[in-house]
């Protein structure tokens, strides 16, 4: 258990001075001004520094000089010490097979080793979106027909960790790859994108 003492709790609507927190196994157990300590392992004082809910990105690319792609430890290190608490990787829709596998692979790896406790899944920016929108459209790979044999890997590899898939509803035979995606992640929400 652990607490942090003489915050200044920010709420959605009103400030809560000289209050503590207790938290138990990374969550909020109980706050406010008065209440008693129990035994903890650990106690913050936060010496009248705001303490706030952390912050939930669920799209960016990258953080502090780097792309997720390159370097997805420190991005999610230098997120997660400016208050993102938890992200998701976006990784780009003009990435080609390859380069999403590997990229995927390579967070993997880093989110295994403990190392991106932030990084809470993946927002999928693509691969089907339009092909006339977007930065660098030029570089698009996937401005071709729809075919599952070009994609199941890719979703294979994504297929416990992908939270948000976007998609351009305009492209032809998309509601083909929505209904496998959402075959194999129920849980799937979709957005449109460059669209």
């Amino acid at each position: 258990m652990k607490a942090i003492t003489n915050a200044v709790l920010v709420m959605s609507d009103h400030y809560i001075p000289n209050a503590t927190v207790i938290l138990e196994n990374r969550r909020i157990i109980d706050f406010g001004v008065g209440i008693p300590l129990p035994d903890c392992d650990e106690i913050i004082d936060a010496e009248g520094n705001f303490v706030g809910p952390g912050l939930i990105d669920i799209h960016t690319h990258a953080g502090g000089g780097s792309y997720f792609y390159d370097d997805p430890v420190k991005v999610s290190q230098f997120l997660l010490c400016h208050g993102v608490t938890d992200v998701l990787p976006a990784l780009y829709f003009n990435m080609s097979k390859e380069e999403y596998i590997s990229s995927i692979h390579k967070i993997d790896e880093a989110r295994s080793a403990g190392l991106c406790p932030n990084i809470a899944g993946y927002y999928m920016e693509g691969p089907y979106l339009n092909p006339k929108f977007g930065c660098d459209r030029e570089n698009n790979h996937w401005k071709g027909s729809i075919k599952k044999e070009d994609y199941f890997d890719i979703l294979k590899a994504v297929k416990n960790s992908a939270k948000i898939w976007c998609v351009a509803p305009e492209r032809e035979n998309i509601e083909d790859f929505v209904r496998e995606v959402k075959k194999e992640i129920p849980n799937i929400i979709f957005s449109v994108a460059h669209s």
